[in-house]
């Protein structure tokens, strides 16, 4: 006997999974922290840099945030390039 799609339960359907997952996410978020909280504390080490940009204040803020922008501008090109009439699958 199948079960019907009104009887499917998901695997998100549970409450202990959300809290499972939001747990998970919680942890992962926290190791990722332990990097940066590293570099925040080794801010007076003297790095050397490979480049001669990385050595401007803030370079990387910089860079990031720039990218950042210019993937919005590709992703906005992209949708205009793949985007479909409102009856293309009429």
């Amino acid at each position: 006997m199948s079960k019907t799609d009104e009887e499917k339960t998901y695997w998100l359907d549970n409450p202990a999974h959300i809290d499972r997952l939001y747990k998970g996410v919680m942890i992962v978020a926290s190791i990722l922290l332990i990097p940066a909280l590293y570099d925040l504390f080794m801010a007076f080490y003297d790095k050397h840099a490979e480049f001669g940009l990385e050595n401007i204040e803030h370079y990387y803020g910089f860079y990031g945030a720039i990218g950042y922008v210019l993937f919005i501008f590709i992703a906005m090109g992209l949708r205009n390039l793949l985007m479909r009439d409102e009856n293309y699958y009429d």
